[in-house]
């Protein structure tokens, strides 16, 4: 045990002996200095337990991640961009690497014995966060992760600052612009619990972007990843999600401000991709009056792959 805990708990240990002394003189005054005693050595030892967990826990942590895994693979990325012509394979192979390392840690890290101490920071009866969680959340930052949380439970997730330093200079403007809104998607994640969570705006910008890179990427590793997220967006403005749904619930009608800003893009890009695919579906939506028929859910299930 490190020696600075050891003395801090023998120090408490005295100061609840000499308490328990003095209340057993009381309780002599008192007529019952059984009980008094029993309930100081009680608390005696839930402070001694205490203090023990808490080593334990912090001890367990240290040695359940290894996290020198994210420093190597940062240094094998900058090491391979400069002696390399292919930016994309080379940036795609980190992030895949790192993503598998990251759904590796969130294993490990809801298996702890530790992790209800740990979701402190996200949710505690007592409102109070623990040192050790604060502790932790300090470790993962300075190790390439963040601490994120969804449902009251905490995960850790990409430090996108981690992944960006020493990079954006060595990426081709093609990379750069797919970095960027890789990361995006992790800073300001447009979903959680059920729910659309980024503005209804930022929502459909993010379908455009995508879009956009995945007409610049077709030759290159972006293409299937851009393609995948373009999609996915589409599908949230045309649907949405359980909670909040494109078409109302109670009339079944369309979100007007949607269908606006879906125009938008058609009015002001009309070559892009989101302009296409926004087109034939605003029409669709026109001809069935707004409703949520089975003719717009056909084309919604065709178009979304």
């Amino acid at each position: 045990m490190n020696m600075k805990l050891a003395i801090k708990s023998l120090n408490l240990q005295f100061l609840f002996t000499n308490f328990a002394i003095f209340l057993i003189f009381i309780g002599c005054i008192n007529g019952n200095p059984k009980t008094d005693f029993e309930a100081v050595a009680d608390t005696i030892e839930i402070q001694s337990q205490s203090l023990q967990n808490k080593f334990e826990s912090t001890s367990a942590i240290a040695k359940a991640f290894d996290w020198t895994k994210t420093k190597k693979l940062k240094q094998k990325l900058l090491s391979d961009l400069r002696n390399t012509n292919h930016i994309d394979k080379t940036l795609i192979s980190f992030l895949n690497e790192l993503e598998q390392l990251e759904y590796a840690f969130n294993d490990i890290l809801i298996t702890l014995p530790s992790y209800d101490s740990l979701n402190t920071l996200a949710y505690s009866v007592d409102g109070l966060v623990y040192d050790n969680a604060i502790n932790f959340e300090r470790l993962a930052e300075k190790n390439g992760f963040s601490i994120a949380q969804s449902e009251g439970m905490i995960f850790l997730t990409m430090n996108t600052n981690f992944v960006k330093s020493e990079v954006m200079e060595s990426l081709d403007p093609l990379s750069a612009e797919f970095l960027n809104l890789y990361c995006s998607e992790i800073d300001s994640v447009c979903c959680s619990d059920g729910a659309i969570i980024i503005s209804e705006k930022e929502l459909v910008l993010r379908a455009f972007l995508w879009g956009n890179l995945t007409e610049k990427s077709r030759d290159s590793e972006y293409y299937d990843r851009a393609k995948f997220n373009f999609y996915n967006y589409i599908s949230l403005i045309y649907i949405g999600l359980n909670n909040t749904p494109s078409f109302d619930y109670d009339s079944g009608i369309y979100n007007k401000n949607l269908f606006n800003l879906m125009n938008e893009i058609i009015d002001q890009y009309p070559n892009s991709l989101a302009a296409e695919e926004f087109k034939e579906y605003t029409e669709i939506l026109v001809e069935e009056n707004f409703k949520q028929t089975d003719k717009v859910m056909k084309y919604v299930n065709e178009k979304i792959p």
